[in-house]
């Protein structure tokens, strides 16, 4: 039954960089061989410019069972043109700045993809209508809980569980967060490998478990997330954490969970086979 287990989505999001040790492509290629080493698979949100830079590495990492979706940074597309945020802008501009988007990525990678994570989680319903009308049906666009005015990234009411967007055929997984925490400004506790200790981390999946097994939720998730600019080379620190949390997510078995390591699209899939519309 699908109440009885537990969808694993590890997510990495992949920016664009210039020459820096075990970062870039090695950050990708290192993360894609411990992920693989324990039976993961993993999404790879990707700006553009990635999306050209890293082209081989990515593709061969899809035919392997891994997504691949777009990520995208206004200030880090075509050299900085649009300078704000991306939910400061209008509908109409938000359209357009993916759509053109959405083109150099198919460009670079050969196809269109379905899910989407909004730099710095700067999103609202505006993106939300753009993207499903650019062709994208899930995403992971916020943290749970996230306060970041700056940013436009204001998430504090938001649901920490996969849920479909109003009226739309979009299901949002959102980054695994510890709702208890309300920061009137920042983040709370929440899956970024790059954030914590490996105890810091195993204490969000502990609380997150006990929460969605106490409150029996009819789609279990876990979303950690990274990032490129991180070095998983062996013997790094992030590395090493990044292993914990995997082998801490196995041992959830013994509660008697079946684990399901799954892209968004899977989870989607999942979600569109329940009797009822989340």
């Amino acid at each position: 039954m699908v109440r009885d287990c537990l969808y694993i989505v590890l997510t990495m999001d992949c920016e664009r960089l210039f020459s820096y040790p075990n970062v870039g492509g090695s950050s990708i290629e290192y993360f894609i061989d411990v992920v693989s080493s324990y039976g993961f698979k993993a999404t790879f949100f990707i700006v553009p410019e990635a999306a050209y830079k890293y082209r081989d590495i990515l593709l061969e990492a899809m035919g392997r069972g891994f997504e691949l979706g777009l990520h995208y940074h206004p200030q880090s597309f075509r050299n900085g043109l649009w300078k704000n945020y991306l939910a400061s802008y209008s509908y109409r501009d938000q359209l357009y700045q993916l759509r053109e988007a959405l083109n150099d990525w198919d460009m670079y990678l050969g196809f269109k993809p379905r899910c989407f994570r909004p730099g710095n989680f700067s999103a609202n319903i505006d993106t939300y209508r753009a993207i499903y009308n650019l062709g994208f049906r899930e995403g992971s666009c916020y943290i749970p809980g996230r306060v970041r005015p700056e940013w436009y990234a204001v998430w504090s009411d938001s649901p920490p569980y996969p849920h479909h967007i109003e009226d739309i055929d979009f299901l949002d997984i959102p980054v695994t967060a510890d709702i208890r925490f309300k920061p009137s400004i920042g983040d709370p506790p929440h899956l970024r490998i790059e954030s914590g200790s490996l105890e810091y981390l195993k204490d969000i999946l502990s609380w997150w478990l006990q929460h969605i097994s106490s409150i029996d939720t009819p789609l279990k998730t876990i979303v950690a997330m990274t990032h490129n600019t991180i070095d998983y080379s062996k013997g790094s620190e992030e590395r090493y954490k990044l292993e914990g949390l995997i082998q801490a997510i196995i041992e959830v078995e013994d509660m008697g969970l079946t684990i399901k390591p799954s892209t968004l699209k899977e989870v989607h899939e999942i979600a569109d086979r329940l009797p009822y519309r989340i």
